[in-house]
């Protein structure tokens, strides 16, 4: 089966990591990440994406979140306060958005910078990337596990209709 979801929309737009500015094909998945949020969906058919230790990275990492976190599955929450979307200062000030800009990245738009994320059972979470899952068909993610100072421990699994992905929380003092 063959998906409809624009898994482009997860991919980072850091130029200087261009391996994650485009969807990668590993093992009958395309897979998508900003390096925060990563996202599966089957992909038969589809050829590998050369050299792609990326793809081997993000199934390990999803599938690790998965196996020892998906256990007690819940929905994101809906309300809580939503990211502010303002026009970037430094892009501002030289008249259009440029794409070196270390603000925005080049898109002539940066978030409120006063956001601290949710708390979401023991994680706290950044609200930009709750609101890139509700892009997602029920996506329900589990965060019962106990928070941990360790990055790899701190994937939180989810899956959706269609995929499944892992978020990393923000760190928590």
């Amino acid at each position: 089966m063959t998906t409809t979801i624009p898994i482009d929309q997860f991919c980072s737009h850091d130029v200087t990591r261009p391996e994650l500015t485009a969807p990668i094909y590993y093992a009958g998945h395309a897979y998508a990440t900003d390096g925060h949020i990563a996202i599966a969906v089957p992909s038969p058919g589809r050829e590998d994406t050369p050299d792609n230790v990326y793809g081997q990275r993000m199934a390990k990492t999803i599938a690790e979140a998965h196996a020892e976190r998906f256990k007690n599955p819940t929905a994101p929450p809906t309300d809580f306060p939503r990211v502010v979307w303002q026009p970037c200062p430094d892009c501002t000030a030289k008249g259009k958005p440029s794409a070196g800009c270390d603000w925005c990245d080049g898109s002539g738009n940066e978030a409120t910078p006063v956001l601290r994320g949710v708390l979401c059972g023991n994680h706290r979470i950044d609200e930009y990337y709750i609101e890139m899952l509700e892009l997602l068909p029920k996506v329900m993610w589990d965060v019962s596990f106990p928070y941990t100072a360790q990055w790899k421990d701190q994937a939180i699994p989810f899956t959706f209709t269609g995929g499944r992905g892992a978020v990393m929380g923000m760190r928590q003092p």
